[in-house]
């Protein structure tokens, strides 16, 4: 067996260059392929773009642009769906929150520009003869799964934050702004950021300088609040090897493997996140002939 390769990248919408890179130079196909999604999120989004995905033309420096220009860490699958690399995907994740395991969605732009994109259950709402239209396998399951064998090419992508996840860190960010900007923050009822933003803004200060900080909504923890998403690292051994034997068990044999770190975003714990990839990448090239490199290998020869 060939080696298999294996990136290693810091956010994860770095997964959107790989992905692409990947497609160029031949591990996978094109088109139609099964993206084993293991996160602690779906990263489902649809992105606010400003540039179309139809002009990128398979040019790896427009490629390059696009994902750090136009993409978050929680938007770069869609757009990967709406160019045709995956219609299949499966979220491999510790819990799911619903009964519904499995749907079709539908992919497609508004007046086929690539741009504006939606995601849909409706066929009719995408258009049954709309060549836009990118139908999509969307699955939801754990490691107690189990896959029918699949004759589609695999991509396994890992954010380590699946076998330990820290979203209080994650779902936090803070921005330098003037001491007017904070001033104005405090005491007029009408400033802008308070107005549009409501109480998901604040401002602080520290160390004699002012900031504007924000948290999104964990609704995930109210839900969910008896279940522990930062863990041991007793824990995240125990999660590494149910994750290998599901890989084991379900004959996955995937054409590309990617790890996403998330330690700048803050969703794997800066204390773990060095334990969990050392583990994860010893388990891994336990199973395959790996080979492990940075994204930055690739970034360096991108043109």
């Amino acid at each position: 067996m060939s080696a298999i390769p294996l990136l290693i990248m810091e956010e994860h919408h770095e997964a959107f260059f790989i992905w692409n890179y990947a497609v160029l130079n031949g591990w996978i196909p094109p088109n139609k392929n099964l993206l084993l999604h293991v996160d602690e999120h779906s990263d489902f989004g649809t992105p606010n773009l400003s540039h179309s995905l139809n002009s990128l033309n398979g040019d790896l420096e427009n490629i390059y642009n696009f994902t750090y220009t136009e993409l978050g860490i929680a938007d770069f699958i869609i757009p990967s769906i709406y160019q045709g690399i995956f219609n299949e995907l499966y979220w491999l994740r510790q819990t799911h929150n619903t009964e519904q395991t499995e749907v079709m969605n539908h992919v497609f732009s508004l007046n086929a520009e690539g741009k504006i994109l939606f995601v849909t259950e409706d066929v009719n709402k995408a258009g049954l003869f709309n060549l836009d239209r990118k139908p999509l396998k969307n699955k939801l399951i754990t490691t107690t799964d189990s896959l029918v064998n699949q004759e589609k090419t695999v991509v396994v992508d890992i954010d380590l934050d699946y076998f330990s996840c820290d979203n209080q860190a994650g779902e936090v960010w803070e921005i330098e702004v003037s001491k007017e900007t904070y001033e104005s923050f405090l005491n007029n009822p009408y400033d802008p950021t308070r107005i549009k933003l409501g109480g998901t803004a604040k401002m602080k200060e520290k160390n004699g300088k002012s900031y504007f900080y924000m948290q999104r909504p964990i609704m995930e923890s109210f839900l969910e609040k008896d279940r522990a998403l930062k863990v041991s690292q007793a824990e995240i051994l125990e999660r590494i090897e149910k994750f290998s034997t599901f890989l084991i068990e379900n004959k996955i044999q995937p054409k590309l493997i990617d790890i996403c770190r998330s330690r700048f975003s803050g969703y794997t714990p800066g204390d773990q996140w060095q334990f969990i990839e050392s583990n994860l990448i010893k388990k891994l090239q336990d199973i395959y002939p790996v080979e492990v490199k940075s994204i930055q290998d690739i970034l360096s020869i991108k043109t």
